[in-house]
């Protein structure tokens, strides 16, 4: 086998700040990569079986195995060794910081140059295992540092931050299959194209109007936009009551907009706070309604926006 025998490489969490679910069907949406992060260990020894330590499942092994057939290898002599860093199956990109941190430990086991692209199309591979059909926004912020504005077939277009954001992650006890819930409301706009195709489109103009509100600093509006985003996805039935009580309570608590992110179904709430003493306010008011609760930053651009 030719280049390095040991490698590793990491994936961003991430969160959808605006338009899931509708971005599968072809409209914009606005995400953002967190810092906690996934980290994976590769090492090949001819003559053994595929190894996988430090995460179990099945449909792990089958995804992890499509990311190293794209990248041309096989699977035999290869061990794969994977460090967690937030949540699973919560909405916050685990499987696309995982496809990501792997795509990378093979390109640098390998000897080959990463550029994000190579990346992306690698752990893509991957993703389709976990959700069927992934629109590439999850595995695109893994694999950044900064938000972006994506759309299916279009190069995502990275966008500043005018000023600091600061997010309550309120993490729900249910969890849901994204491919399922993905697969819920494909058969909704099937039965009803029209109607679900008024709420994409509603979602999109929530985006757009959030990116412009991020580059430009006004988090007082892009929270409203999150909140608006929240009951769209609620009438394509991708919420639960939970979600929705949380989402309740963070803004009784002073968030300035909430809403899940994420497949839907379980998963996580993110509420957007003034500053990072109000997102710790909100932690400590609702977060014993969590599974888990913490807060995020997502740091201003350097230089002008």
């Amino acid at each position: 086998m030719a280049g390095r025998r040991k490698a590793s490489g990491t994936g961003r969490h991430k969160v959808i700040l605006l338009g899931e679910h509708a971005v599968v069907h072809g409209t914009k949406a606005l995400g953002t990569p967190l810092d906690g992060q996934v980290r994976v260990e590769i090492d090949r020894q001819a003559g053994r079986p595929f190894t996988l330590a430090g995460i179990e499942g099945d449909t792990v092994g089958q995804a992890l195995e499509q990311v190293v057939r794209q990248a041309g290898l096989e699977p035999d002599g290869l061990g794969v060794r994977v460090e967690i860093g937030l949540e699973a199956g919560a909405g916050l990109g685990g499987s696309s910081a995982l496809c990501v941190a792997l795509a990378r430990s093979i390109l640098a086991l390998e000897g080959r140059a990463e550029d994000r692209q190579t990346v992306v199309e690698l752990a893509q591979a991957g993703e389709r295992v976990f959700h069927g059909n992934p629109s590439g926004i999850d595995a695109w912020l893994a694999a950044s540092s900064t938000p972006a504005l994506f759309a299916r077939d279009v190069t995502p277009r990275d966008v500043r931050v005018g000023r600091d954001l600061h997010l309550a992650i309120l993490v729900d006890r249910a969890r849901s299959a994204t491919s399922r819930m993905v697969q819920e409301v494909a058969e909704r706009y099937e039965h009803d194209p029209e109607g679900v195709g008024r709420l994409f489109s509603q979602i999109e103009d929530l985006v757009l109007e959030g990116a412009e509100a991020v580059r430009t600093g006004r988090v007082e509006e892009l929270g409203g936009l999150m909140s608006q985003n929240h009951a769209l996805l609620g009438t394509l039935g991708v919420t639960t009551a939970a979600l929705d009580r949380l989402v309740d309570l963070a803004r009784e608590a002073g968030a300035l907009g909430a809403k899940m992110t994420g497949g839907g179904g379980g998963g996580a709430v993110i509420a957007l706070a003034a500053d990072r003493a109000r997102a710790e306010a909100v932690i400590r008011a609702v977060g014993e309604q969590a599974h888990r609760a913490f807060t995020a930053r997502i740091a201003a651009s350097e230089g002008k926006t």
